[in-house]
């Protein structure tokens, strides 16, 4: 009898902050790794490249040039679709054999 079960991996890892390069690396490997382990799907976490903007929990919206730098970072460090992030994360789910969804 044919088992309809599928693997998922639920990826619970930390991006490098604000750091595009790293952080995309980083997704490669995981994408890799989970794929010899059998899953058939990675989920990473919310806005996993660039990284959760935490601080706009923490710096008061009156500290215009703190918010404007960090704001400057996240953006740098943003996905556009397509571009080299999204050609690379690809060309790991291929490599994986893999489907992938993770927050950009």
């Amino acid at each position: 009898m044919k088992s309809n079960k599928v693997k998922i991996a639920a990826i619970q890892k930390a991006p490098v902050f604000l750091n595009k390069k790293a952080s995309i690396e980083l997704a490669c490997e995981l994408i890799v790794e989970v794929g010899k382990g059998g899953a058939s799907l990675a989920v990473f976490p919310e806005a996993f490249i660039p990284s959760y903007p935490d601080w706009v929990w923490a710096v008061p919206s009156g500290r215009k040039p703190v918010l404007n730098q960090l704001y400057t970072r996240l953006l740098e460090n943003s996905v556009s679709i397509p571009d080299q992030a999204t050609d690379r994360l690809c060309r790991a789910a291929q490599k994986a054999e893999i489907y992938v969804a993770i927050g950009i």
